[in-house]
């Protein structure tokens, strides 16, 4: 291989190393190199950690234990995984219970531990299976590579991962048997335990469940429990702290919650006893939640600072389970000191979980907030907070995009104010990894845009995660907020914002292979775009619009004569004058590449070659290296397909490539490049040379998990017979 003597531009915003399951998307602008090596995937540890405030339930255990042994051993019980099933009302330590007993079992089931809070009663919206199976199959090690936009496919690679594995997992407040059914692994040696409020969850025919139902400690258990974690207190007032188990009704939280503010506060068992009794009893103090767990909650809240009380009341509207500090600093409109002092004061009331780098709130917790908040503020306080949230949040996952693929064309200003959510990601890398970790927050906060009409927030979202979905596969929240942002759009009379809406959702349908309704939806937004005089968001449009009668022809198999390739190219150099018009240069260079990849498809190859190196110009003038390397990999593989093959140029270009890929350990293109080159060696009859450079392509796409690996070792095969029929000999291999 012959390079050429211009060395192209080293790599920038690159993330190498052992990253998991990272893959370059050929078509996104950008300038960002996402990749490396997929290492080994360590088992997940994901149970939430045992509570201290645990005490006895010795028999529910032993139950649990005991449903375990026997699980699957009726002769009429075909084998597969075990299911528990844990209801009981809220408060009662459903939770604590299953995470205790998961604990103790837990060396049962080496292969990973994984763990989903499903906030079946949360006022926020719940996760959808298939957002949870995604979490799962990432925590098993699937790479990017394997995740497929059909549901049907990424079903059955949950399956796959989890049919050799000894898993444990736990569902956590379950609304449904819709939440369970699809979570269920394909392993008989696997676990499964969902809690529940519902008395009794239907839909489990065929899973042969045990059903747990936990409700209030005995007393003597309940006067332990205050003991743990009060002390001598208790003993010293006996009798208070039996008043206190009555008006808690025996339930874990509220006994915990009463205990977390007795320890913040100078004050005797007996005046807390008096309080909850008289909250109870008098009408002018009862609480907004009347449940134990509630009046408990009502006095926890009493005992906080205003700032502390208005916070409170603000995360009732937070959207999904984690709350980050920062969210809390923008929520209230405080500086980072003041936000800390917040947290750490909720915290001590228990009104806050602290989990990892974020907060938690518990579902009971929020119920209560929500119903206090709707007491005491105004619905313009409402309407603040959760703009407030929401725009958090917002700019939080514009600021991770940005830092992702930080030159990719971009469209609504907000982008302009992201740098306020205060986060700062060292690589692209750990820009995508906030992404992948907060998608339920996000999803559930475009969500709450739309129902709060909070329309052009609602419809940035399908930009901020535009990274997430291309690098990461997130097809399930790609799916959920790319439909919320053309809903929003529709909302709205706003053509420009329905125009790119349109293309935001016709981008995931192109992923999913629905190519006449993502044209039908880009002429949409051809025509919008026309109207709201949005050249930009016009050319975006027929740029995809191309690309969607590219993939047409494609699938069409006309040898190169198609009339979708006509269209396509119509669309491209329609989108070409536009971006040359606003001097988009990244665009403009990407379309041209775009146009010679339609060319090499229809057989034109004088074209395609143009096109191609015009779009290598134009990144080279860039520095985007990735992009170059990716068009060096198509006029290598143009001057291959030609008629007459230049060989010798096809081996120059792909050197060239080659020093980009590996000075960036960018795997999928040195896997690209090293199946072009086996085709080079085979067209000069060099047939060890040519199998030598397949099985090294077949070992990168193998060791990524590609969808390519399948047809990488087809060829192989093919090669390892020679010309004449004879299998190859191993030792020229």
């Amino acid at each position: 291989m012959n390079p050429s003597p211009q060395t192209p531009p080293a790599p920038q915003n690159s993330a190498a190393g052992p990253i998991h399951g990272l893959v370059q998307a050929g078509t996104v602008t950008g300038g960002i190199v996402i990749y490396g090596a997929a290492g080994p995937t360590p088992p997940p540890r994901q149970l939430p950690p045992a509570s201290r405030a645990f005490v006895n339930r010795v028999t529910e255990l032993a139950e649990l234990s005991d449903a375990l042994t026997h699980a699957g051993t009726a002769p009429w019980c075909p084998p597969a995984p075990a299911l528990v099933v844990i209801s009981g009302p809220g408060g009662a330590g459903k939770t604590a219970l299953a995470a205790r007993w998961a604990h103790e079992i837990s060396g049962q089931f080496p292969d990973g531990h994984l763990y989903a809070d499903l906030r079946g009663c949360s006022p926020s919206p719940s996760p959808a299976a298939s957002e949870i199976m995604h979490r799962f199959s990432r925590a098993l090690g699937a790479t990017p590579a394997q995740i497929s936009p059909d549901p049907e496919d990424r079903l059955a690679l949950y399956r796959t991962l989890t049919s050799h594995r000894s898993l444990l997992i736990m569902l956590d407040d379950v609304a449904s048997s819709r939440q369970i059914m699809p979570l269920m692994p394909a392993s008989a040696r696997s676990l499964v335990v969902a809690t529940t409020r519902r008395e009794r969850l239907g839909g489990l025919i065929g899973q042969d469940p045990h059903r747990l139902t936990v409700g209030p400690l005995p007393e003597t258990e309940a006067i332990a429990l205050l003991e743990r974690l009060l002390g001598r207190r208790v003993n010293d007032e006996r009798a208070a702290a039996e008043q206190l188990v009555q008006d808690c009704g025996g339930l874990p939280h509220a006994l915990v919650a009463a205990a977390a503010h007795l320890s913040t506060r100078e004050r005797s068992l007996t005046s807390l006893a008096m309080e909850l009794a008289a909250r109870t009893r008098t009408p002018e103090r009862k609480p907004v939640n009347a449940s134990r767990t509630g009046t408990v909650l009502d006095a926890a809240y009493a005992g906080l600072t205003s700032q502390g009380q208005r916070a409170y009341r603000r995360l009732a509207f937070h959207p999904g389970p984690r709350v980050a500090s920062m969210s809390v600093q923008r929520i209230l409109d405080v500086d980072a000191v003041e936000a800390l002092r917040v947290t750490a004061e909720l915290r001590s009331a228990c009104l806050l979980q602290q989990a990892g780098g974020f907060y938690t709130i518990d579902t009971t917790v929020q119920e209560h907030a929500r119903a206090l908040a709707e007491h005491i503020d105004t619905a313009q306080a409402h309407a603040e907070a959760i703009e407030r949230i929401v725009g958090w949040l917002l700019d939080a996952a514009l600021t991770a995009d940005l830092a992702a693929m930080p030159d990719r064309l971009r469209y609504t200003d907000r982008y302009q104010q992201a740098h306020t959510a205060g986060l700062v990601f060292e690589t692209a890398a750990d820009a995508l990894d906030w992404l992948e970790e907060t998608a339920a927050e996000i999803r559930a906060a475009a969500a709450l845009a739309l129902e709060r009409g909070l329309h052009p927030e609602a419809c940035a979202f399908a930009e901020a995660i535009r990274s997430l979905a291309l690098y990461r596969r997130a097809y399930p929240v790609w799916d959920s907020v790319t439909d919320i942002a053309l809903r929003a759009a529709q909302a709205m009379d706003d053509p420009g914002q329905l125009s790119r809406s349109a293309v935001a959702r016709a981008s995931y349908l192109v992923a999913l292979r629905r190519y006449t309704e993502a044209a039908d939806l880009l002429g949409i937004a051809v025509k919008n775009a026309r109207n709201a005089s949005d050249e930009l968001s016009e050319a975006s449009a027929r740029q995809t619009l191309g690309t969607v009668y590219k993939r047409l022809g494609d699938d069409a198999g006309t040898h190169g004569r198609s009339r979708h390739f006509d269209e396509a190219r119509k669309e491209y150099k329609a989108a070409a004058r536009i971006f040359i018009a606003h001097a988009r240069d990244r665009a403009v260079a990407l379309t041209w590449r775009h146009a010679g990849e339609l060319d090499l498809s229809a057989r034109r190859y004088g074209s395609a070659l143009e096109h191609l190196h015009r779009a290598c110009d134009e990144f080279t003038e860039l520095a985007d290296t990735s992009n170059i390397g990716w068009t060096l990999v198509r006029i290598a593989e143009t001057y291959l397909r030609k008629p007459s093959p230049r060989l010798v140029v096809a081996e120059t270009r792909l050197g060239q490539a080659m020093e980009i890929a590996q000075a960036a350990t960018h795997r999928p293109m040195q896997a690209q490049i090293l199946g072009l080159l086996s085709e080079v060696a085979e067209a000069r009859h060099e047939y060890s040379a040519a199998v030598g450079y397949q099985e090294q392509a077949a070992a990168l796409l193998r060791e990524l998990g590609h969808p390519d690996t399948v047809r990488a070792e087809a060829r192989l095969r093919y090669l390892r017979i020679d010309p004449a029929g004879s299998a190859a000999d191993p030792t020229d291999v």
